[in-house]
């Protein structure tokens, strides 16, 4: 399926592309993927946890139990 967008933006979900004006444009898997979620929900706003778990899985983890930033895998990191 291809999503136009305005005069001259497509994505291409079957060749997972985006294009303007007929050129692809060079993205990273996880853009296209969160670019295709927002635009399929483009009648509301959507929420960030929704976005992460959707895209991620469940293997990003921005807060931990304390609501601190979480440090796991970060340099010097216990």
């Amino acid at each position: 399926m291809v999503i136009g967008l305005g005069e001259d933006i497509e994505i291409d979900e079957a060749l997972f592309e985006v294009r303007r004006s007929g050129r692809a444009v060079p993205m990273e898997p996880q853009a296209f993927d969160v670019l295709l979620h927002l635009v399929r929900h483009s009648d509301r706003v959507v929420p960030k946890e929704e976005l992460m778990d959707t895209i991620w899985g469940g293997r990003f983890r921005d807060r931990d139990d304390r609501g601190e930033p979480d440090q796991a895998g970060a340099p010097g990191a216990r």
